[in-house]
């Protein structure tokens, strides 16, 4: 997936949060140099895939990643979105739905989009009971349909080892593949978020172990 002006503007405002600078307009071939204070510390191309200046400092490296990576992310799901059918709230895209539940996104502009979930009626003709998530809450508006469209409460049989496994290998695909249809993407995006909503306590209760074994030594 290629830059547009909406996902510059929303990794900027990203990189601005973070306390970086984007310049998207003195480097070739739509690329960007992303600046920390004066000093470039990572190059961005047309395809969000990241290099790094030799003398680029680890702990910068390490911020300005996830922060592209969510950005793509998020204007991947946005674009491919389809726009709800409901008029009231046609201003939305909805990027997935499940049990009756969506999680939809509106872009506010100024690099910002919003994202919400509604509980929808049994035709599918109206929604309700709206949470929503302001400047680029992506994370926490995919937990929340996790946890009320019911994914969380749905069973596994496959051990963290073997989810990681998969995880890792739908986000190559779903990043490198750029022929996936919409229906095939809403189905990765969804069992992604399956997976997450497994993986993400383990791995939170793991780090917590991994801190406080550190802090005893």
């Amino acid at each position: 997936m290629k830059t547009s002006d909406r996902l510059l503007e929303v990794l900027r405002y990203q990189l601005t949060e973070a306390g970086f600078i984007l310049d998207s307009q003195n480097y070739p071939d739509d690329a960007c140099i992303v600046f920390y204070q004066d000093d470039p510390v990572a190059y961005i191309d047309e395809n969000g895939f990241i290099a790094y200046p030799s003398d680029s400092p680890n702990e910068f490296a390490i911020q300005v990643a996830p922060i592209v990576a969510k950005v793509w992310e998020m204007e991947r799901a946005y674009h491919e979105a389809s726009p709800t059918t409901i008029p009231s709230v046609s201003e939305y895209r909805k990027l997935l739905e499940y049990n009756r539940h969506v999680l939809a996104a509106r872009y506010d502009g100024e690099g910002q989009f919003r994202f919400v979930t509604w509980e929808t009626n049994a035709e599918r003709t109206g929604l309700a009971l709206g949470h929503y998530f302001h400047l680029n809450k992506y994370e926490k508006a995919k937990e929340d349909f996790i946890t009320r469209s019911g994914l969380a409460k749905e069973s596994n049989i496959l051990g963290p080892h073997e989810l990681s496994v998969i995880r890792k290998a739908l986000l190559y695909r779903g990043a490198q593949d750029l022929n996936m249809g919409a229906e095939e993407r809403i189905a990765l995006d969804r069992t992604l978020l399956q997976i997450e909503s497994i993986l993400a306590p383990i791995e939170q209760i793991s780090l917590e172990n991994e801190i406080h074994g550190e802090q005893e030594r």
